[in-house]
């Protein structure tokens, strides 16, 4: 039933793999405080902390690609701010004024592969495209093992295009990188008040948070130029089925469905695990914001069709609510 639901909510736009057209696909959740504002593919681990020690730092998420077969050049440009890491390593970093990376650039084939299941499924005499494999944890060593590593081989499940470089050898299921950004969503007044960063926002939201007994609650709420307030609200039991159909509609059903179940499978445990007197608000931050982030730009040597596709959560952690529930 759960397969059926994501070939009805997320894999609406499906492109042949001989089509002249390549999709670009990329989500990431921005954690939100007072001083800080961090969009990242994963949260850290329960053993780390959940904030990094950067103001307004912005971690970009996961790019995957999907279509025809290609050979080009992805950039990714920090407008307002740096880069602070990048994997796979990229060929051409480039710097501002004050020697601080702002542009990076990855040369590299996109070519189709088939998962095992899909293998097993072809008939004898069709020629079979040779399995691709990765290594399993393999990660950048330069790279903080605080932010994504272990979230690898839960982004290697969707599939998508084999990248493999084209100048540097390497070969990975996806890009990724962070970048550092100033002044995401406006200046804080006084930086006491973290209402301010919503001012401007009219988005749906969801809620999560633990009941009395240490068991998950959530329920579905709006962001109106303020935090939802938990007094009055209904929650109901966590249920994974409602965060997926609600993450495919605010992604606009332009997504895989395994790339919907990754930012599940990435983000469930701690929207499942808020500590007894706080609350997680989760919205859709509106499109307008993202160039604001990063920029990609995917150049094929085919001169293929790029058609990007970018989805952004935001994520603010309240404390002291329990009273209120």
């Amino acid at each position: 039933m759960l397969a059926l639901l994501f070939a009805a909510l997320a894999d609406t736009v499906i492109v042949p793999v001989d089509a002249d057209m390549v999709l670009v696909h990329e989500w990431g959740v921005v954690e939100i405080d007072s001083y800080t504002c961090v969009a990242s593919g994963a949260p850290a681990g329960p053993e780390l902390p959940l904030y990094f020690d950067i103001d307004y730092c912005v971690e970009a998420p996961v790019v995957w690609f999907h279509g025809a077969d290609f050979t080009g050049q992805l950039t990714v440009t920090s407008p307002r701010g740096h880069l602070t890491v990048t994997y796979p390593e990229p060929d051409i970093v480039e710097t501002d004024l004050t020697g601080m990376p702002t542009n990076a650039i990855w040369m590299f084939e996109g070519r189709s592969v088939l998962l095992p299941e899909q293998m097993s499924m072809l008939v004898e005499g069709i020629p079979q495209i040779e399995e691709e494999t990765l290594p399993e944890g393999e990660r950048n060593p330069e790279m903080p093992q605080t932010h994504f590593d272990w979230a690898m081989d839960i982004w290697r499940t969707s599939p998508s295009l084999m990248l493999t470089g084209s100048v540097t050898d390497w070969k990975e299921s996806f890009i990724y990188y962070e970048s550092q950004v100033d002044d995401l969503f406006g200046t804080p007044p006084d930086g006491t008040d973290i209402d301010w960063l919503l001012r401007d926002l009219d988005v749906p939201a969801m809620l999560f948070l633990s009941g009395p007994e240490a068991y998950s609650l959530m329920c579905l709420a709006q962001v109106a130029g303020d935090l939802p307030s938990p007094p009055g609200i209904d929650y109901v039991p966590y249920d994974r089925t409602i965060l997926i159909e609600t993450l495919c509609s605010w992604g606009g059903g332009g997504f895989k469905s395994e790339e919907i179940a990754a930012l599940v499978d990435t983000w469930e445990y701690k929207l499942t695990t808020v500590p007894y007197g706080q609350t997680v608000v989760l919205f859709p931050i509106p499109s307008e914001y993202y160039d604001s982030i990063s920029t990609l730009s995917l150049d094929t040597d085919q001169g293929f069709e790029i058609s990007y596709k970018r989805l952004f959560l935001g994520l603010i952690v309240l404390s002291d609510t329990a009273e209120d529930v």
